[in-house]
């Protein structure tokens, strides 16, 4: 039973198609791997284990022991969902023989309330994991065993979002980069953790509320599906604008608190994690190596192509900063309209859209670096050139809905079948 589809209107962007296939994969119990794609399906990722063994300070025989008590946990999440299918399995093929045409609504309603059952108890046996870590790590580890409870609950958080600076866990980035801890930068981030932790808490209700909103939309056939999954992403817009300009003003915080020498570190790496297909890509960089390992080139070439480059990299920050900059205006926006419906109107009417001038601007000066780039060969160098390098091309969708992360916990899970 998956979310039913109006024809689309002709025009409606290419991103629409994909965010109401990708609300649909996860907001309903029967579409591939539906159980397992489900967001509001969060049991202790297998990444994530050896990371809790080291926030609760074990050493090698408790973890040892805390592997074995994933293990066991794992085993009773799949017999659940295992469960889950054939009973749901087993409805259908008791209504279908009851009756030619069963009731559709009444077995979308019993299958959504299956599905938030499962929900609900792999919720239960994730909170039996933790506790169980509290007895093997003794009794007075509790506050060790609620700072994992705090990790987990932030790789949820970070599996469904819509600004970038929302999935931004600014603890794990500190360990990333390596920074020096101060006492004032120790105090900070510990208060940050728990006011982040509650922002977490507070986004996984509005979640669930929202998915069973367009639950209920589904099976009343009302309002239309397309309506109901711009309704449900406006309010995920809004939500995640406040978690994204938390997230932005704590990064500055603890910028300040660093030593000088390492507060640009700290900046880039939370730009390139907040806007990975921004900060994190150069749309030169395939083209300038090809560049420079072509063969023949004299040393006045590759000095030019160097300063080329280096001059469109300095350029680059400005037109990323405006990307950015449209980018966090276009989530204003959308908290403030149906999504799908501010789509289609941006659509018919790209020339007022800053956003698309933004990428534009992007690609184009990544494409005059380019050009200035094969400008400096030789004639004979250009043609014996068989696939001249170009410039990458960025979307006018990078970094807009990123509501994709966490596929790796969830294929997991789909292998551990």
């Amino acid at each position: 039973m998956r979310l039913r589809q109006p024809p689309l209107p002709t025009g409606r962007t290419a991103l629409i198609r994909l965010l109401i296939g990708v609300l649909c994969m996860l907001a309903v119990p029967d579409t591939r791997g539906a159980d397992e794609a489900d967001l509001l399906f969060n049991p202790v990722g297998f990444r994530h284990v050896d990371r809790i063994a080291e926030i609760l300070g074990a050493d090698q025989a408790q973890t040892e022991a805390i592997l074995a008590l994933h293990a066991g946990y794992r085993r009773n999440v799949l017999d659940l969902r295992k469960s889950y299918r054939q009973e749901r399995a087993a409805r259908h093929q008791a209504n279908n023989a009851r009756s030619a045409q069963p009731d559709e609504a009444a077995e979308k309603r019993a299958d959504f309330n299956a599905t938030y059952d499962v929900v609900d108890a792999v919720d239960a046996l994730t909170r039996g994991f933790f506790a169980d870590l509290g007895t093997l790590a003794g009794p007075h580890a509790s506050a060790k065993v609620e700072a994992a409870e705090r990790f987990h609950r932030r790789r949820v958080g970070g599996r469904l979002t819509v600004c970038g600076p929302e999935r931004a866990d600014l603890i794990e980035l500190a360990r990333e980069v390596g920074v020096t801890r101060s006492a004032a930068f120790n105090e900070a981030m510990a208060e940050y953790e728990l006011r982040f932790d509650d922002l977490m808490q507070r986004k996984q209700r509005r979640v669930r509320a929202l998915f069973e909103e367009l639950a209920e939309a589904d099976i009343k056939d009302s309002p239309p599906i397309s309506e109901a999954i711009g309704e449900v992403l406006r309010k995920l817009t809004g939500g995640s604008i406040e978690i994204r300009d938390f997230n932005v003003r704590q990064a500055r915080i603890l910028r300040d608190l660093l030593p000088e020498a390492e507060q640009a570190a700290w900046t880039r790496a939370f730009n390139t994690k907040s806007y990975p297909h921004v900060y994190g890509r150069d749309l030169t960089a395939d083209a300038y190596a090809k560049f420079r390992s072509m063969e023949g080139l004299d040393a006045d070439q590759l000095e030019a192509i160097d300063r080329i480059h280096e001059r469109y990299r300095n350029e680059a920050v400005g037109a990323d900063a405006r990307y950015v900059t449209a980018l966090n205006r276009r989530h204003e926006a959308l908290s403030k309209a149906n999504v799908v419906a501010f789509m289609d109107e941006i659509d018919k009417r790209p020339d007022i859209d800053d956003l698309t001038r933004a990428i534009d601007d992007r690609n184009s000066l990544a494409a005059a670096c380019v050009k200035r780039m094969a400008d400096v060969l030789t004639g004979e160098q250009r043609v014996g050139l068989k696939d001249p390098p170009r410039a990458e091309t960025a979307s006018k969708h990078d970094d807009l809905m990123p509501l994709g992360d966490g596929d790796e916990d969830r294929e997991q899970w789909r292998e551990a079948e």
